[in-house]
């Protein structure tokens, strides 16, 4: 008792002499990033979208299109001329009409460069290509020659500056794509862009086959370097049609990966032949695994609904540095079934340059988490199951059986359902919404301490919808685990959580299991376990413009999210009513008032609290 008074004396202390901030919404940009992978072809209307938010909401975002290329020179050959117009009238009917001849004309004989096109969208509603809210327009590929298409976005709250995304992905002053707008290849006429195809099969022959379906290639490999020469052979484009029959990687024949060029940033596709399902196609085993496992770690490439189902460890590890990557699309990533001999593996990569769309990955040590996760399952994860270090975008995410044999994983790892934790830099414009766990009452739920590394926070982030339990309920047995489910370590700026759910041990209201702290361990190695540590000389306030709207600590939603100010089980909190706790805890939490038109700002640790509901 006497310790924890003498520590609330000091620190009440200590911030009285340094003013606390106060919500100021008005000085932070919106966060906002492109619901679109970047590089792909596209063809058609192809609906561009962004998802944004704002501490107190978006006004509005403006989308830029430029293109590449010049008026009406639908031959690419510089200049517009009756063969373009020959080319427009072929395609008559498919998009193409009157007024594309007639800017086809304006431009008889030049080579005017297209202009940029602003659209403006002031409100986020379903867009159909991805089945999420979105700020969106439909890009009408059709009335263009093919060409490379940039769209930038800037995005515009009701208040405070705009937040700009124009980066492209593989910008290398900046350490991740934060802020990346998209590259796009239309590919409508087929006279601009490498297209080659080739069938493999089980099999089939490297030696005497041709990659037609008649007469197939039998590796991987040899499908994508089939006709061409070292060095720097083009594969950009490329797509490998896999036959019925279990299928392993081949080796690289001696070809160094980087023989292998995409110079136009053009992803070469996997994909199931027309007519065969995935799963009469499966991706099994790798012969000859590069350095660390893998196939082809420095490309970009697109697995398009492909299942793989193997029992070999890191079968598809790298290809996530810059200027290469995965796109998991449609597909099924199943790893060796450890329920039984307790021994995890990794089929894939934890981070970097990847984009999960549609996707089921299961049976892993660990998840994957991409640049861009939609519409996924993460299922029968033996640790953490989204690593967030490389996370900008993640929407309708579901995680389901995690940790199935329900005890701690031998590597030590922590089983967290989403952890950001020991980073370098600021990690800053991402977007979370809805994503639902509940599961063995062995886990943690959030885990975010990037402060615990110098120069490491979170800045800039949205998490909405997310519902996390570590608890039970919603239909599983309740059970009373000793973990967190909510850690908020900091430091951090302009974070919003809205419309969240954090189910929590409800047994013992004293001892919280959802958190505000700084860090975990102090500088001399000892562990942090002694209070609301929101104020240090290196960073100053460890949370600023932190917002917590309509967010609940139970599945009825009828206890209100109060953190606490630290995660230390021998902590109790003594100080005046409007600090949170009330004199003697034997009440439970203080219900601070607070509600719809009565938002309370907390002096210990600096979150702005409001209540809609």
């Amino acid at each position: 008792m006497m310790h924890s008074l003498i520590c609330l004396a000091s620190f009440v202390m200590y911030q009285s002499d340094v003013s606390p901030p106060t919500y100021a919404p008005e000085t932070e940009p919106p966060m906002a990033y492109f619901d679109v992978v970047p590089q792909q072809d596209v063809t058609g209307v192809f609906e561009v979208g962004v998802v944004a938010y704002h501490l107190e909401g978006i006004d509005r975002v403006e989308f830029t299109v430029n293109r590449e290329g010049f008026v009406g020179d639908w031959n690419h050959d510089g200049i517009t001329d009756g063969q373009d117009l020959g080319i427009l009238l072929e395609r008559w009917g498919q998009g193409v009409g009157g007024r594309d001849i007639t800017r086809l004309l304006g431009a008889w004989g030049q080579s005017l460069p297209w202009a940029s096109e602003v659209i403006t969208v002031n409100e986020m509603t379903l867009n159909p290509r991805t089945g999420e809210m979105e700020y969106w327009f439909a890009l009408d590929t059709r009335k263009h020659p093919d060409t490379k298409i940039t769209v930038s976005a800037e995005a515009f709250g009701t208040m405070g500056p705009s937040t700009v995304l124009d980066r492209d992905v593989w910008d290398e002053n900046y350490p991740l794509p934060q802020y990346s707008g998209v590259n796009l290849f239309s590919t409508n006429v087929g006279n601009r862009w490498q297209k080659r195809e080739f069938y493999i099969s089980p099999n089939g022959d490297d030696v005497n086959g041709d990659g037609t379906r008649e007469n197939p290639l039998k590796g991987l490999h040899a499908a994508l370097r089939y006709g061409l020469q070292q060095p720097y052979a083009e594969i950009g484009g490329t797509i490998v049609y896999l036959l019925e029959g279990e299928h392993t990687i081949d080796a690289s024949g001696g070809w160094p990966l980087r023989s292998f060029r995409q110079s136009d940033g053009r992803y070469f596709t996997i994909t199931p032949a027309p007519g065969v399902a995935s799963a009469d196609c499966k991706i099994v085993a790798s012969i000859a695994p590069t350095n660390g496992g893998g196939f082809m770690t420095n490309s970009l490439m697109r697995l398009k609904d492909v299942f793989v189902d193997t029992d070999q460890e890191n079968l598809l590890n790298g290809g996530t540095s810059r200027y290469g990557g995965r796109w998991y699309d449609g597909s099924i990533i199943k790893g060796h079934d450890y329920t039984e001999d307790f021994d995890p593996m990794f089929v894939t990569g934890k981070g970097g340059f990847q984009w999960w769309t549609d996707t089921l990955h299961s049976f892993s040590q660990e998840g994957t988490t991409g640049l861009i996760m939609r519409n996924c399952v993460l299922d029968s994860m033996s640790c953490d199951v989204l690593e967030l270090h490389y996370a900008q975008l993640l929407l309708s995410i579901e995680i389901t059986n995690h940790n199935p044999n329900g005890n701690l994983d031998p590597s030590g790892c922590h089983t967290d359902y989403m952890q950001y934790n020991g980073i370098d830099y600021i990690h800053q414009n991402v977007i979370l919404r809805d994503i639902y766990a509940n599961d063995t009452c062995m886990q943690q739920g959030v885990h975010a301490c990037p402060g615990e590394s110098s120069g490491g926070g979170i800045h800039n982030s949205a998490w909405v919808n997310i519902q996390l339990s570590n608890a039970g309920g919603n239909g599983l047995p309740e059970c009373s685990p000793t973990a967190l489910i909510w850690r908020w370590c900091g430091p951090a700026k302009n974070n919003l959580f809205k419309n969240c759910m954090f189910q929590q041990k409800q047994d013992n209201l004293g001892d919280r299991h959802s958190t505000f702290t700084f860090n975990r361990h102090n500088e001399d190695g000892t562990r942090n376990e002694e209070g609301p540590w929101t104020w240090n000389d290196e960073f100053g306030w460890k949370y600023i413009n932190v917002k917590i709207e309509d967010c609940f600590e139970n599945w009825e939603r009828t206890q209100p999210l109060f953190p606490a100010p630290t995660a230390g089980m021998g902590w109790s909190f003594y100080g005046p009513d409007g600090m949170m706790w009330d004199s003697n805890m034997n009440d439970g939490v203080q219900e601070n008032p607070f509600g719809p038109n009565d938002p309370w700002w907390c002096p210990i640790t600096g979150v702005y609290f409001t209540q809609t509901e």
